[in-house]
């Protein structure tokens, strides 16, 4: 093992292991000085905002202060802290939303945005800077490019970058100005969760912020990336846990082209993990070198020191830091209340005034999941501002108070199993675990909250302090004294602890005063493979007295040559464990004659024992053997393990009880009481009942059956004389199902799958007489029972998608289906949810497919291209139009920007086929005039060519009596399958629009929801409703043909075509156009010039303006009214100035008054 990067470690993780309730009269606080002046400083995004030296150590290393040196991989990948991925789905429509991923420094990662879109953010140094390096996170690889610049036109809105009340896309101003660095390829490999190499950001070089003769007015600047595709994905901070309320990370591009700007925030609670350095060659802030971090804590009332090494520039008096300069600490309490105040000097603190100070957090009330935060800000005498970055410490409560064990993982590398864990589990041991790398230490509340054995195990353990100078005792010792068993199994713990090769240990020392060890050898040498003897002293060594216990480092980390054993010499201790040689590798320690417990050290990675076996498993008999010692020498004692639990948890309608079943064992084989506890919502008191033994630990009993709707929870309790422990565990909920209870004689349940039926108006009001609900986003899936009681079901997803899935083979609504019940499904997004958006399912639906099955579609185009009808053609004759007007109005209830409608095919699908009338004639002769449009490079007009075609179509072959000519895009569908019958209608059933109707004096209103529901209702109910599948609302688009694939048909053609030219202004095709529209750019790629071209369907004002990939401006094309018709803009590839653009992709956006177009074109020279 590199020892540099042990010690590295070493030092990382015992800085905060430090007490931090020292008295001010006690000797000096040590905290860790890695800068040696603050000329050297890290930013995170905001206005000042710094990181304390000490963080920037504990996350890139000492050597992010050194300009020399940029490899910044400080600890070993399986030293590293392992965070564990988790997200949730999330709609894009839902203002951009985040989802979660680990507890550590990121909380997010940002999956929106793709190739082109650019995340900015703006940081502002506190005084004149140069900006040296820049570190990102990521959630996934990919390849960005990356700049620096100055602060944009953006600072018409926000002087400092706070974009929090800046809406996505709300504005073209931008936040990117003048480049400063060269725009920077960077290849992202995967997951960066750590300020380390991968971190570092290639933003193309180095650039000075503000002017180095003004301290005092120095501005923003800007750090940027672009996507090159839709990864990579930053990770991001959570505002909200930090107590912050504004943001400065900025979006912008095509991600935003629906919008009515370019540019806004990403979203309000978040802020990319983003650290830039930057040093003060002219005069620098207060540097904060380090501030104490306590660890997480069980305590509920505290008075916690923190400590903060503060360093700032000496005048010519020799001072640095007096009464002139302003040094304020801020907490939040667990009840949310801010408190500030002076920071006050300690004993630590020079002549000159640098040094430490400290000021206390002193809270109480808090309960498990609160975090308390704090920060300091600083100005010193030239008026120079800095504020530290948020830290903060979690409030915890063990998951099983009642255990008689805890385990900690101590420094615990990635490439060990969680061996003492699984053996306790197997042997029926109730246990609590403490991840000390995770929770940033350990505290006496936890050491000491009443179990009475502790085992610690990991890879250069640093919460136990070996000697004086290793830092201070969390606690340990106070356990031991108390009566506690404490056991320490690493290999490595002399090394984690920075002691020297051959260490020696005196009063004082925690290894001589609790372990009892007068020295030891430091890593004498690798080993893959070692025996270890027991001295048969105690339960724990004596199985292995003539048998070995037999460590293959090799196997178990998975990589020769990284482990190893320390030698320890017992001083007051006793010797339990040798090497082969004699050598001593473990000591235990007796303090029971002074009322305390017993300590053991062992030397070696006992987790380690173990042997793969033929079929690659691990063989963990000695371990196992060897752990059983240890809970009997310590007398390990457990309340009951309760395993194998099974209850009801699935919605349901279930008039029967509900049996709860599970697996209760005492591994002491203590008498045990077992009950199950449940309550429902309106209860105040839990109710309790006796669970009966069946026989090998199989406990039971059954929840009362239930006759109301309502919300029932559960969970199991053993308990013995000693201890009790429940299932779940104290810190997680309790198991609960929502009960519902059906009305009688009501056949159709409207199922609300999304929860904004609040909202956007509830579909369900328009069935006609009484209807149930169940809430299905809140309440989740069913057990089945729900839908088996009602013959008509209304599922709306609105604009999520919601929980419905595509596949017929396992679908909750499978059975329902089967038995002859009826779907309507309504909402914007539920074809999304299975198949993307947008795109064409181009392949078709195939059996087993619900869209297939129970719908009769052949395929679909999800969002139909981002198509957005303004109105449906009701199909005149349906069942499911009647009482209809020849067309339906209806709108987005959400936003008129998101009108999209899916289209959906039925019947044959040929996807961009060509269109064509077949009779069942022998041959058809049609003639047709059409006048289309297009653009003339040549004389730079637009063109009206008026094409007539005589077609001869004479079919040759029919392989069917009949043609099957089907329409290819509806927007509503209904299938009845002679089994059951379904119908989808894939927008915003609340959508359509009433009708208003005069009658003399009386004004009414047709409410069209009402009669489109009671339609499919009634169709729903006939018998001797139309069987198959047909659409029922049309595109107002026209209809799209298809001919059968089983026809074969010869068309003949002959075409004559007459040109003519038309001035721009004027519509070609004999009125004014139907709609704003881009019609592309003429030529593409083009040099030295090209002609954007769009329609215009009313008078407005209109905007069209050049922007760069980057989403700088280029240039203004036009500004001013234009009439309706056909438009085209020329340029000639200049910017503002005049100046030539150089090759590269180009945007250009053309906007009309509420509403935006954007378009690409590529400069080719």
């Amino acid at each position: 093992m590199n020892k540099w990067l042990k010690s590295g470690l070493f030092l990382l993780l015992t800085a905060n292991m430090l007490l931090f309730a020292e008295d001010k009269n006690k000797d000096a606080p040590q905290l860790e000085r890695p800068a040696f002046d603050n000329k050297v400083q890290f930013l995170v995004p905001g206005t000042k905002q710094v990181i304390p030296n000490s963080e920037v150590i504990r996350r890139v290393g000492k050597q992010a202060f050194e300009s020399t040196d940029t490899d910044l991989s400080v600890i070993p990948l399986d030293r590293r802290t392992n965070v564990n991925n988790t997200n949730s789905s999330v709609d894009r429509d839902d203002l951009w939303p985040l989802s979660h991923i680990s507890e550590g420094d990121a909380y997010y990662y940002l999956g929106s945005g793709a190739a082109g879109d650019t995340f900015s953010v703006v940081l502002t140094p506190a005084a004149p800077a140069v900006v040296t390096e820049v570190y990102y996170q990521w959630f996934s690889a990919g390849n960005c490019v990356a700049f620096g610049s100055d602060y944009g036109t953006a600072s018409e809105l926000s002087a400092n970058g706070d974009c929090a009340a800046i809406g996505r896309g709300s504005t073209d101003l931008s936040p990117i100005g003048q480049l400063r660095t060269t725009p920077t390829p960077n290849s992202i490999a995967g997951y960066v969760a750590a300020w380390s190499a991968d971190a570092l950001l290639d933003i193309g070089g180095t650039f000075i912020v503000g002017d180095s003769t003004d301290l005092s007015n120095v501005p923003p600047f800007v750090i940027s990336f672009v996507k090159g595709g839709d990864t990579p994905q930053p990770l991001a901070a959570n505002n909200t846990a930090l107590g912050r309320s504004e943001t400065f990370t900025w979006l912008g591009g095509p991600w935003n082209a629906a919008q009515a700007g370019a540019w806004g925030r990403y979203h309000s609670v978040i802020e990319n993990m983003l650290m830039v350095k930057v040093t003060y060659p002219w005069g620098a802030p207060m540097a904060i070198i380090s501030m104490s971090t306590p660890p997480s804590t069980y305590a509920a009332a505290a008075t916690v020191t923190i400590n903060v090494d503060l360093l700032d520039d000496e005048d010519d008096n020799g001072v640095a830091i007096d009464q002139n300069d302003t040094l304020t600490y801020h907490y939040v309490d667990p009840a949310g209340a801010e408190h500030t105040g002076p920071l006050t000097a300690t004993s630590a603190v020079g002549a000159n005034g640098n040094g430490i100070y400290s000021f206390d957090i002193t809270y109480s009330g808090a309960v498990n999941g609160d975090q308390i935060s704090y920060w300091v800000t600083t100005k010193d005498n030239d008026d120079l501002e800095s504020e530290s970055e948020p830290q903060s410490f979690s409030i915890k409560a063990p998951n099983n108070p009642g255990a008689d064990l805890l385990i900690i993982l101590d420094s615990f590398s990635s490439r060990q199993s969680h061996m003492f864990e699984m053996i306790a589990t197997s042997s029926n041991v109730v246990y609590e675990l403490w991840d000390a790398q995770a929770e940033g230490g350990i505290d006496a509340s936890v050491i000491s909250h009443g179990w009475n054995n502790i085992i610690v195990y990991g890879w250069g353990s640093a919460t136990i302090p070996a000697a004086v100078t290793s830092g201070a005792d969390p606690g340990y010792g106070a356990f031991i004294d108390g009566g506690g068993n404490l056991l320490l199994t690493d290999m490595d713990w002399f090394w984690g602890q920075g002691l020297s090769a051959e260490p020696t240990f005196a009063a004082g020392d925690f290894a001589y005063d609790y372990f009892g060890l007068a020295s030891g050898l430091n890593d004498p040498a690798a080993i893959d493979t070692v025996d270890v003897y027991g001295l048969a002293v105690s339960a724990m060594d004596s199985p292995f007295e003539t048998d070995p216990l037999v460590l293959r480092h090799n196997l178990y980390l998975d990589d020769p040559g990284i482990g190893w054993i320390d030698y320890c010499t017992a001083g007051a201790g006793t010797g339990i464990f040798t090497d082969v040689d004699g050598a001593g590798v473990g000591v235990m320690m007796d303090h029971s004659g002074s009322g305390g417990g017993k300590a053991v050290y062992l030397s070696f990675m006992a987790d380690a024992a173990g042997d793969t076996l033929a079929n690659g498993s691990w063989d963990y008999t000695q371990f196992s053997a060897f752990v059983a010692g240890v809970f009997t020498e310590f007398g390990v004692t457990s309340p009951p393990s309760i395993g194998a639990v099974t209850g009801q948890t699935l919605s349901t309608a279930s008039a029967s009880a509900f049996p709860v079943t599970a697996a209760v064992v005492d591994a002491d084989g203590d008498a045990m009481v077992v009950t199950l506890v449940y309550k429902g919502s309106a209860d105040t008191v839990w109710t309790s009942l006796a669970m009966t033994d069946g026989g090998q630990g199989a406990y039971s009993a059954d929840i009362p059956a239930i006759d109301s709707t309502d919300v029932v929870s559960w969970y199991v309790y053993a308990g013995d004389a000693s201890a009790a422990t429940t299932y779940p565990d104290a810190n997680t909920p309790a198991m609960s199902f929502f009960h519902h209870q059906p009305t009688t004689d009501v056949d159709v349940l409207y199922v609300d799958d999304n929860g904004y039926s609040a909202y956007f108006g509830n579909p369900g009001l328009s069935i006609a007489g009484t209807y149930d609900s169940y809430a299905s986003y809140a309440y989740g899936a069913t057990d089945g029972t729900i839908w088996a009681a009602y013959d008509n079901i209304v599922w709306n997803t609105d604009y999520t998608g919601g929980s419905f899935t595509w596949s017929t083979s396992g679908h909750e609504l499978a059975t329902f289906m089967a038995g002859g019940g009826n779907l309507l499904l309504l909402g914007d997004e539920t074809l999304a949810g299975g198949y993307g958006w947008p795109g064409v399912v181009a392949g078709g639906f195939a059996a087993g497919e619900v869209a297939y099955d129970w719908f009769g579609l052949s395929s679909a185009w999800s969002d139909g291209n981002t198509n957005s009808p303004s109105y449906f053609v009701p199909v005149s004759g349906d069942p499911l139009v009647t009482s209809l007007p020849d067309t339906v109005v209806w709108a987005n209830p959400f936003s008129a920007s998101y009108n999209w409608v899916d289209q959906l095919c039925v019947g044959d699908f040929s996807y961009y086929s060509s269109s064509v009338t077949v009779a069942d004639t022998a041959s058809t002769t049609t003639v047709s005039s059409d006048t289309v449009e297009t653009w003339d490079p040549d004389e730079g007009v637009w063109q009206a060519i008026t094409t007539t075609t005589t077609t001869v179509t004479t079919v040759t072959s029919v392989t069917n009596d009949t043609l099957d000519i089907d329409q290819s895009a509806w927007f509503a569908t209904r299938n009845n399958n002679g089994t059951s019958k379904a119908v989808f209608m894939p927008f915003y059933f609340t959508g359509i629009a009433d009708e208003q109707v005069i009658v003399g004096t009386d004004t009414s209103y047709i409410v069209y929801q009402d009669t489109l529901m009671a339609n499919v209702m009634s169709y729903f109910n006939d018998a001797a409703a139309p069987a198959g599948a047909a659409g029922f609302f049309g595109p107002e688009f026209g209809d799209v043909y298809n001919t059968d694939t089983d026809t074969m048909v010869v068309v003949d053609t002959t075409v004559t075509a007459s040109t003519d030219s038309t001035n721009l202004g004027v519509d070609v095709a004999g009125g004014v156009p139907h709609e704003f529209a881009i019609r592309g750019n003429y030529p593409n790629p083009f040099n030295p010039e090209t002609a954007i071209m769009f329609s215009l369907d009313i008078t407005s004002p209109i905007v069209v303006k050049i922007y760069s990939i980057l989403g700088q401006e280029i240039s203004t094309l036009h500004s001013g009214i234009l009439e309706s018709g056909y438009h085209s803009m020329i340029w000639n590839g200049t910017d503002q100035f005049g100046k030539s653009v150089g090759s590269g992709v180009y945007i250009y956006r053309i906007t009309s008054e509420n509403r935006a177009l954007i378009g690409k074109m590529m400069m080719l020279k």
